[in-house]
């Protein structure tokens, strides 16, 4: 409860012994004031709400099953509104709405589905755990870096493959990438192999239907231009499309970019 200056009165108890009469309603008097001015009250009634106007403020721990804020939760005291701090996991069952900025100092912020109505400006690092549904324009301020595909609309997919060493087999193609047959039916491919100085480049498209893939290369650059590190292929066995590259010299390095179509 809180109390004004005139309520400090009723702190005085009844002195049986010398108090007249007329003191103890006074004081009596003092107590039903402040029962119907600054004390809040509660009920075990339906049809008692127990409403209280004016401020009150608890220095100590105040709580109860369900918290009620009418217009506003803030912190601060009674006169002036300062931050508000919440210690403990705050769990929300229905819609939140944030004003304004919304800012996570510490940790991560683990969003299962994230649903954003308008503009999105993410000026760090966004980790989403599950799902994003963009329901309006993304806008990304700084670099954006992806650990996995890029799917677009379930049926483009972006991968990217990188083989650091392929061993010293020069006789016969090595396996650089793979995907199931189920998976796509045609991709555009892009292949970088490097051997020492020399790198090549190769440009080309498979398609196939789930037998024997067929593929075309249609643009090779190599640097210098007598570079000649090796050559792409594609096979299959009974689940998978392979992409393969055979060395001229051991130890080439390859990285792969392939432009998937369901």
């Amino acid at each position: 409860m809180s109390y004004r200056v005139e309520d400090t009165n009723i702190l005085a108890a009844v002195v049986v012994n010398t108090d007249t009469f007329q003191v103890f309603v006074d004081k009596f008097n003092l107590v039903v004031d402040h029962l119907q001015n600054t004390v809040v009250t509660v009920s075990n009634s339906a049809s008692y709400v127990g409403n209280n106007s004016g401020n009150g403020f608890v220095v100590g721990i105040f709580g109860g099953a369900t918290l009620v804020a009418n217009t506003a939760l803030r912190g601060g005291n009674v006169t002036t509104s300062n931050t508000l701090t919440i210690t403990s996991v705050v769990s929300v069952t229905n819609n939140l709405s944030v004003a304004n900025v919304f800012t996570v100092t510490t940790g991560l912020s683990n969003v299962n589905t994230l649903n954003v109505r308008g503009a999105a400006n993410i000026a760090n690092v966004l980790t989403v755990t599950s799902n994003a549904v963009m329901g309006s324009f993304l806008s990304v301020a700084a670099n954006a870096s992806f650990a996995n595909n890029i799917s677009v609309k379930t049926d483009y997919v972006i991968e990217v493959s990188a083989n650091s060493d392929l061993g010293s087999n020069t006789t016969s193609p090595q396996e650089i990438y793979s995907f199931l047959k189920a998976d796509f039916s045609s991709a555009r491919i892009l292949v970088q192999s490097k051997k020492g100085s020399n790198t090549q480049v190769y440009e080309g498209i498979l398609a196939h239907n789930s037998g024997t893939p067929q593929m075309a290369v249609y643009g090779v650059v190599s640097v210098p231009t007598a570079a000649n590190n090796g050559i792409i292929s594609a096979s299959s066995n009974t689940t998978h499309i392979t992409l393969n590259y055979q060395q001229t010299a051991i130890n080439t390095s390859t990285k792969t970019i392939l432009h998937m179509v369901k």
